[in-house]
């Protein structure tokens, strides 16, 4: 399946369409083919990267394709995953506080954020991601808003969803022992609104962003275009130089050797193939001779074993009178005939 598009009834997404792309790093090169086939229709990007695994060199590869080849300059990046991060470490670190806890990883990330980005020379003098470094990370948790939305039917949980739901209260008893305490913090972790947030921003400022990226992809091109163009310049201003410095007997000395290499070669071309021709001559004459000789060897062998003789009596009719008849023996081999016996016979 190449794509599968969805039409949802949703005020908050009319006007607008979001592609969720397959991602980078992916085991079948195809998907992440189709991503980066997909980031040129996109106005805005929401680069999502595990929690557990946050900002990895693919991802900033992916932020360079954004910002320089396709020229967009809204970026959001979202921690999924945030309710992975919650145990161990972080849950003595916030002394059992769930919202001190998310205050914590959301901190950490974005300082790793900041890290990663700053590592990148084009990145750390990119408008782009100078703009994204000063805001936070945006956590998310998909399976915390599944378990919100379906809290009233807890029996229709799958396997994972069970498996963080008995995480969460078992380590933050606490913050989910009532329903109402747990559609709250399921919310908090779920973080959904934020990224409706974002969408709702995204479509008041539709029309802008929509100028200001064409305005910045033309900007690209005309840079693209410049630089292939001074390449281009520098390299015709070598190949001037080098005429220009270049003595013309020189190049004559350089052409007569490579005649004497272009000729020895033919010479050594023209020898191997006829070496070849008279290799395969020799060898199909010798293998017609051997056949020929079997052939021969068989017949001899085949004419021996039919030696013997044989009688055979001829009779002619001489008209009215009467007929004449002729006996002869014969060699097989020799094909010499005697005649044996002669006679008239009248009517």
């Amino acid at each position: 399946t190449r794509s599968v598009t969805l039409k949802l009834n949703e005020e908050s997404l009319k006007d607008i369409q979001i592609i969720d792309t397959p991602g980078i790093n992916d085991p079948v090169s195809s998907r992440e083919e189709r991503t980066k086939e997909l980031l040129k229709f996109c106005d805005v990007v929401l680069i999502v990267s595990p929690a557990g695994q946050f900002l990895s060199n693919e991802d900033t590869d992916l932020f360079d394709r954004i910002s320089s080849k396709e020229g967009i300059n809204n970026i959001y990046i979202v921690a999924s995953q945030a309710d992975s991060q919650l145990m161990g470490g972080e849950k003595n670190k916030a002394n059992g506080l769930l919202p001190k806890a998310l205050d914590n990883i959301r901190s950490s990330l974005t300082q790793h954020m900041k890290s990663v980005l700053d590592k990148n020379e084009y990145l750390k003098n990119n408008s782009t991601f100078t703009e994204v470094s000063k805001g936070d990370v945006l956590l998310s948790s998909s399976v915390a808003y599944s378990l919100l939305q379906n809290f009233d039917q807890q029996s229709a949980w799958d396997s994972n969803e069970q498996h963080v739901w008995k995480l969460l209260t078992t380590h933050y008893k606490d913050y989910f022992d009532t329903k109402e305490g747990a559609l709250a913090n399921l919310a908090l972790l779920a973080n959904i609104n934020k990224v409706k947030n974002i969408i709702k921003a995204i479509k008041v400022k539709k029309d802008q962003i929509l100028q200001n990226e064409k305005e910045q992809y033309v900007t690209h091109i005309k840079k693209n275009l410049m630089g292939y163009k001074k390449a281009l310049q520098t390299a015709i201003e070598g190949k001037l130089d080098k005429v220009k410095n270049t003595d013309i007997n020189q190049i004559k000395e350089q052409k007569k050797q490579m005649e004497a290499i272009q000729d020895k070669a033919s010479a050594t071309v023209n020898n191997t193939y006829r070496d070849l021709i008279e290799s395969l001559e020799i060898d199909l004459k010798s293998q017609l001779n051997d056949k020929l000789s079997s052939y021969f060897k068989k017949s001899k062998r085949d004419l021996k074993d039919s030696e013997g003789s044989e009688t055979e009596t001829y009779e002619r009719y001489t008209g009215r009178t009467g007929f004449l008849w002729l006996t002869k023996n014969y060699e097989t081999v020799t094909n010499e005939y005697t005649t044996v016996k002669a006679g008239f016979i009248r009517n």
